[in-house]
């Protein structure tokens, strides 16, 4: 799983927008994606934010051991893309 963090196969996944869907992040940020959009999700950024992961930039295969896997956010562990049709590799 660690390494799957560090090195995922898929660096970013797409999704089409299939109606108008606002983003509004709580602090300020807010932004339209329009019906008929397709945006990209960095996976690669998500895995090296040290808000999901602390000091991200160490391979520490614990990181997953059984103890620390609750802790684990599992929107943010995204190795082979998102959703119920994600690839398996």
């Amino acid at each position: 799983c660690e390494a799957l963090r560090k090195w995922p196969p898929a660096v970013v996944s797409d999704r089409y927008s299939n109606r108008d869907y606002t983003y509004d992040d709580g602090a300020g940020s807010r932004f339209l994606i329009e019906k008929g959009r397709t945006i990209w999700i960095p996976t690669i950024a998500i895995h090296n934010d040290p808000k999901y992961y602390p000091n991200p930039d160490k391979f520490d295969p614990e990181r997953f051991n059984e103890q620390n896997r609750p802790n684990i956010n599992l929107g943010a562990y995204l190795p082979f893309g998102i959703g119920p049709r994600n690839c398996i590799g």
